[in-house]
């Protein structure tokens, strides 16, 4: 079930409220190759870009974040390739000061051929409600 949200779209994808004054903005999926190195191993992945923004008065932290994708409404695997700077929410600074931002990208494993995929967040990893981020074809 998603969550209740305020949601509205910028130039660089679309802008939501995940609380206490931080807001999350989500780009559209492109389409990469992942390296050899990369985990798991996939021959195609979407790779989204993300920025928190950090309105609230206190620190957030970004590991907090738990991201999902399902594609052609199977469960997807996210992909952890370094070298090309796709490290997920892992890789991203411990926390987010107040009056702060942070860029970072997820990415997913996705079949080679065109295929529908949906992207959500949960807030924290004990959130029953999750927020979908992008739902459409890649």
């Amino acid at each position: 079930m998603a969550a209740e949200r305020s949601e509205y779209r910028t130039s660089g994808g679309i802008r939501t409220s995940i609380g206490k004054g931080v807001a999350l903005t989500a780009a559209a999926p492109t389409s990469f190759t992942p390296t050899d190195t990369a985990y798991p191993r996939a021959a195609r992945a979407v790779a989204i870009d993300m920025v928190i923004d950090n309105g609230g008065t206190i620190a957030f932290r970004p590991a907090q974040l738990y991201f999902t994708a399902t594609v052609d409404g199977a469960p997807a695997k996210q992909v952890i390739d370094s070298t090309q700077g796709y490290t997920g929410v892992s890789g991203a600074t411990d926390e987010v000061a107040p009056s702060q931002s942070l860029r970072f990208t997820v990415a997913f494993a996705v079949p080679e051929r065109t295929c529908k995929i949906e992207v959500s967040v949960r807030p924290d990893t004990a959130a029953a409600t999750t927020i979908e981020l992008y739902d459409g074809t890649v």
